[in-house]
């Protein structure tokens, strides 16, 4: 009788282990959904705020067409314009 109840004890530890394997394996799946999805909206919001402030940049150049960029970082600094806006200029017909 002993050697069933050994054989039963050793069968549950199994399974127990078993379970937590499982449940491991689950959690860590689903934590690499939930990364991938928070990726994927970062991803998004970064592109819909850099379509803005381009369509933002585009209207503003509309009423000043007359502005011509700086040649350099140094002019660009120099004349006050911020590093982002003179790469934009430099590099409009990117878009």
């Amino acid at each position: 009788m002993t050697i069933y109840w050994r054989k039963y004890d050793k069968d549950e530890r199994e399974a127990k282990k078993r379970r937590e394997v499982e449940e491991r394996k689950k959690r860590k799946e689903d934590e690499e959904i939930r990364e991938a999805n928070r990726q994927q909206r970062k991803l998004n919001y970064l592109l819909t705020q850099t379509e803005l402030f381009s369509y933002f940049i585009a209207k503003k150049m509309e009423g000043a067409t007359d502005i011509s960029p700086p040649a350099t970082t140094s002019a660009a600094l120099a004349s006050g314009i911020p590093l982002l806006l003179f790469w934009f200029f430099s590099n409009r017909h990117l878009f």
